[in-house]
């Protein structure tokens, strides 16, 4: 219940603020229209960029950017886990989609919404992978995980629209679809894990990190599953995460902007930093010594095993063939340019 109100009122006020700023677009302009807004030329007035403002603000409670985001980790850890991969995988990525799609009818001042994207990205990297440092609950963990998430797929926006290259839009749209994809997985071997141990037993309790101890030799295919997902998110090759995160790098490292390398360097500190809480997961999944909720685990359906089989097929696979994407992320990213990138 108190998650349901944080989101609720939250997400009350963010449709306000959008809201707000669609009703000051058209005091200005006079036309609702993306593509009449987006053909409009001319410097934007201060009415406009006030409704800037409030896009940015309402989509960013959606996208939990930072210090928007505190009804993520209570909504995510407390959802059945299905839906936990639902949010992390795709609702928080369609408010991104509407943000930009937003900016676009503003796109005279690229360089402002640009820049603001880039700093909100740094706050969502940084603010979530110290916040997943010190969560003992799994699913807690994986929220302030999709935190950080976001802000390196906004990172990669951010650079593509302040530098107008498409490599920045295509790799922040690689990010979000290989994000999805393993956390996604991840929460869905999570909530194979917690019907195991608790479920089953017409047990319910949040899954901690040390009721993992030994859970490889009872469910070897969901420890397998997980260690794919959680390898990924930290960014280690060759799976999608890793392929994803290193296109947002290069073309940040392309832009040879000083601010935007130093900005780089700090999200690839921090990908490395996230292994920190991602590591000790996998640890407790292959240790010998089950804990007593392992030990006590009933038996998955076989119906739970089949979306896991396909997830991590489908991170793996595009981490070892990246290029298979190329044509899907170059009309994306060509098509985000031309609405965002005067």
């Amino acid at each position: 219940m108190e998650a349901t109100l944080k989101y609720l009122v939250q997400s009350a006020a963010a449709s306000t603020l959008i809201l707000a700023g669609i009703a000051l677009v058209l005091l200005e302009r006079g036309t609702l229209t993306l593509s009449e807004l987006s053909a409009a030329e001319g410097d934007l007035s201060a009415l406009l960029r006030v409704a800037g403002a409030c896009f940015v603000v309402g989509f960013g409670v959606k996208v939990a950017l930072v210090p928007l985001h505190t009804w993520l980790p209570d909504a995510h850890s407390q959802a059945p886990s299905g839906i936990s991969a639902m949010l992390s995988g795709v609702v928080i990525e369609g408010g991104l989609i509407a943000l930009l799609r937003a900016l676009g009818s503003l796109a005279n001042d690229a360089a402002t919404w640009g820049t603001l994207l880039m700093a909100f990205a740094l706050l969502n990297i940084v603010a979530g992978n110290f916040l997943a440092l010190r969560q003992r609950k799994i699913k807690r963990l994986l929220a302030y995980s999709s935190v950080a998430h976001m802000g390196y797929i906004v990172l990669g926006l951010g650079i593509g629209i302040y530098t107008g290259q498409a490599a920045g839009l295509e790799g922040g749209l690689f990010h979000l679809l290989s994000h999805g994809l393993m956390k996604g997985l991840a929460f869905l071997a999570v909530g194979a894990l917690m019907y195991g141990l608790h479920m089953a037993h017409a047990g319910q309790r949040p899954l901690e990190l040390d009721d993992l101890s030994g859970a490889a030799r009872r469910y070897p295919l969901v420890a397998l599953a997980l260690t794919v997902a959680l390898l990924g998110l930290g960014g280690l090759p060759p799976l999608a995460g890793f392929m994803s995160k290193w296109q947002i790098f290069l073309s940040g490292m392309a832009a040879h902007n000083t601010l935007i390398t130093v900005l780089i360097l700090i999200a690839a500190l921090n990908s490395i930093l996230s292994l920190a809480y991602y590591a000790p997961i996998v640890n407790r999944l292959y240790r010998r010594e089950p804990s007593p909720a392992i030990a006590a685990g009933g038996r998955l359906p076989f119906s739970m095993a089949t979306p896991l089989v396909i997830l991590a097929a489908l991170i793996v696979g595009i981490g070892l063939w990246p290029g298979a994407l190329d044509a899907v992320l170059q009309s994306a990213g060509d098509a985000l340019k031309l609405s965002l990138v005067p």
